[in-house]
């Protein structure tokens, strides 16, 4: 899981995980609406797949928005 904060304030998080027996991972982002297109969910997600891939696994990711 990997977290952006804006000043003291949790505004993006994101969490991935392997699916069992194979090395496709999965990636879920929640982002809050008043803080959407700024760039800090990109930066999230960029941060958590560099990991992801430093681990050897495959991205899949599926996202929602309300």
């Amino acid at each position: 899981m990997v977290g952006t904060f804006l000043e003291d304030r949790l505004v993006c998080a994101a969490n991935m995980y392997p699916w069992r027996g194979t090395q496709l991972a999965d990636l879920g982002l929640l982002t809050l609406p008043e803080i959407r297109l700024r760039g800090l969910g990109r930066g999230t997600v960029r941060s958590i797949c560099a990991a992801a891939l430093e681990r050897g696994h495959h991205l899949s990711s599926r996202i929602g928005f309300s």
